[in-house]
């Protein structure tokens, strides 16, 4: 299928907003209709290059930003058992494999299956499910993604059950104060949890959004968070 998303061709430059073209999930994956994404400035250092090699002046590979999101599951690959198709989810840049010592020791925060978090190509088997018009395969960030219309991940990347909560206040509930890697969030009980509060009008998301962008403005985004005038920017796909 064709989609859209911003996506990252040199280090320095702006986000390219671009169609791509999207093969469907494959085993242990699944395709995700994006409602919102959070503009994280992580992203930002990813387009200026301050996690690359000194010498590289372009990704590996064009990469596809965007780590926090929610969205709308459309298809599930063999395998699949957790994620259906209509379930809202939120999407974890630390995929949780639910199995390895430190998911079963309550830190899903630094499982296994996210050791190559930053590396291209997908979790599942090393191949791509997103390629440019051009031809050539195209990375995603955190094997994510979010900055795209459509995404495909692994059914370890997200959490989410059906649920009365919008999936743009779902994406909020990837943020937590805690200076540490992905907020020791356990995503398998913390989503959930956070989900349940929001509902119960004890979580106040809507109260943390600075201002909503359309893709197309993205770049008008990150200068807006670089010149202070915003503090929680989200990508809202609806608009």
């Amino acid at each position: 299928m064709r989609s859209r998303a911003a996506i990252l061709r040199t280090y320095g430059g702006p986000w390219s907003v671009e169609e791509f073209e999207l093969a469907p999930p494959r085993a242990g994956e699944v395709l995700v209709r994006m409602a919102a994404a959070g503009l994280c400035h992580s992203d930002e250092h990813i387009r200026q290059g301050h996690l690359a090699p000194p010498a590289q002046s372009a990704p590996t590979a064009p990469t596809i930003g965007g780590h926090e999101g929610s969205g709308v599951v459309v298809q599930v690959g063999d395998g699949v058992t957790g994620p259906s198709p209509g379930d809202h989810v939120v999407t974890s840049f630390v995929a949780v494999c639910g199995q390895c010592h430190w998911c079963s020791s309550g830190m899903e925060y630094i499982c296994d299956a996210g050791a190559g978090t930053m590396l291209p190509g997908m979790p599942t088997d090393g191949t791509f499910r997103h390629h440019g018009c051009d031809g050539r395969d195209l990375a995603h960030v955190s094997k994510i993604g979010a900055f795209a219309e459509h995404t495909v991940v692994s059914a370890a990347s997200v959490r989410g059950t059906r649920t009365r909560v919008d999936p743009q206040d779902l994406m909020l509930m990837n943020k937590t104060l805690c200076g540490t890697v992905f907020g020791s969030c356990n995503p398998r009980t913390d989503i959930p949890l956070l989900a349940t509060l929001y509902e119960a009008g004890r979580l106040h998301l809507d109260e943390m959004v600075t201002k909503c962008y359309q893709l197309d403005d993205i770049n008008q985004a990150y200068e807006d968070l670089a010149g202070g005038e915003l503090i929680r920017g989200i990508i809202d796909f609806g608009l």
